[in-house]
């Protein structure tokens, strides 16, 4: 079994859409109903810092949070969710990583090259020499406009 202690933050999650960076476990297994209920955590790909690569079968609602039990003006509930992770763990390459990355450019070019920033996210992804500094560099470029 799988123990989410032991996963090495900041990590890079790749979900059916995209990929984003993840700074901690709060972050990680915080979500909404609505997006357990579209399948973001079904198939997710997490890469630690360490080079460790981890799959996520699914998650499952644990409680919500905040007042109210984390539900808002639109309904949607912000919750707390226990990710179920399939058994198998491996090493990845940091060019697997980047070739991963690449492909998730190339599928959606345009919502990456709208971000304005598209050139220096690629030159980070191409110039780093470790998983854990594309991870990080990624983080500080991507989050930065969510205020994350």
């Amino acid at each position: 079994m799988i123990n989410i202690d032991s996963i090495n933050f900041p990590v890079i999650c790749f979900n059916k859409y995209s990929f984003y960076i993840v700074e901690n476990l709060d972050k990680l297994t915080t979500s909404t109903k609505a997006g357990l209920k579209n399948k973001l955590y079904t198939d997710l790909t997490i890469i630690d810092s360490s080079g460790i690569h981890h799959k996520v079968k699914n998650a499952e609602k644990l409680f919500g949070l905040g007042f109210l039990w984390g539900y808002n003006v639109f309904l949607n509930q912000k919750i707390k969710v226990k990710l179920n992770f399939s058994e198998s763990v491996s090493n990845i390459s940091l060019q697997e990583v980047k070739k991963m990355i690449i492909q998730y450019f190339q599928k959606d070019i345009f919502f990456w090259k709208s971000r304005g920033n598209f050139q220096q996210i690629k030159e980070r992804v191409e110039s780093a020499e470790s998983i854990s500094e594309l991870i990080n560099n990624l983080g500080k470029i991507i989050n930065i406009e969510y205020g994350s």
